[in-house]
């Protein structure tokens, strides 16, 4: 493949990625979320980027002693200072974990009962940390 058409493709990689990023931050999704996830028995504080698959882990010392509702506790502190709510926190991690072309993914698409679900939930762990 000549080089010319090495960049128009690498050009055109870089104009849909954009444009991806673009779309994703004008349903109102943050840059950056913090999610907690309880795997294989392990608790974990992960960064989930917008519009990137999979998670970052967030390094912590003390994180292997943290029961599950203080490290979500712990998430949703992070997020609220960088004023992420609940919904963009849920649809950041649909997203990251099954595509960012999903309904879940879009917390526009979330119900009235749905946000106030996790809402809900977001007060619980604050109040049992």
């Amino acid at each position: 493949m000549p080089d010319s058409e090495k960049y128009a493709i690498s050009a055109a990689e870089q104009i849909m990625s954009a444009c991806v990023a673009q779309d994703l931050g004008l349903r109102g999704l943050p840059e950056l979320a913090y999610v907690f996830i309880p795997v294989l028995g392990a608790r974990r504080i992960v960064t989930v980027k917008r519009g990137m698959t999979g998670y970052i882990q967030v390094q912590c010392n003390e994180e292997s002693d943290w029961c599950d509702g203080f490290a979500n506790a712990v998430a949703h502190k992070l997020n609220a200072k960088a004023g992420v709510g609940p919904v963009e926190m849920a649809a950041m991690a649909a997203g990251a974990q099954y595509g960012w072309d999903i309904p879940l993914a879009d917390p526009r698409r979330y119900t009235a009962e749905m946000r106030r679900r996790l809402e809900s939930e977001r007060m619980a762990a604050l109040l049992l940390q």
